[in-house]
């Protein structure tokens, strides 16, 4: 399943703070406009658990705070982009089974208070 927004949809939506998806099971990848949400402050992808990827626009969003990743299993990695977001508070990768390696710019996460790892499979390094 593929999330389509319409472009007059897209405008509006750039002063969307939250987007809640947590368990759109059958969601598989993001719509690439997602990074031209410049205000979005949560994104909770919890338990889409058809999510292969995440795109590099992500990095784009320099005021999310929260992103909720817990139980996307099929995530392999994470864009080198994560770095980009300087707001970003928490990141939950709980349940996250196939990521293998953390990005080194996660280093560059000067607001990160909360990286949550529970369960996380796969990990062959930290850093």
């Amino acid at each position: 399943m593929k999330i389509r927004m319409p472009k007059p949809w897209s405008n509006e939506m750039l002063t969307l703070n939250k987007l809640m998806l947590k368990g759109c099971e059958n969601l598989k990848e993001l719509p690439q406009s997602i990074g031209s949400i410049s205000s979005l402050s949560i994104l909770d992808l919890s338990s889409c658990e058809s999510i292969e990827s995440l795109l590099t626009t992500l990095g784009d969003l320099k005021h999310l705070t929260k992103l909720l990743l817990y139980g996307c299993e099929k995530i392999k990695e994470l864009p080198q982009s994560i770095g980009n977001i300087s707001s970003l508070s928490i990141l939950d990768l709980s349940y996250c089974k196939s990521i293998e390696s953390l990005p080194t710019t996660l280093g560059d996460l000067e607001h990160l208070t909360e990286l949550l790892l529970i369960r996380f499979g796969k990990l062959k390094e930290f850093f």
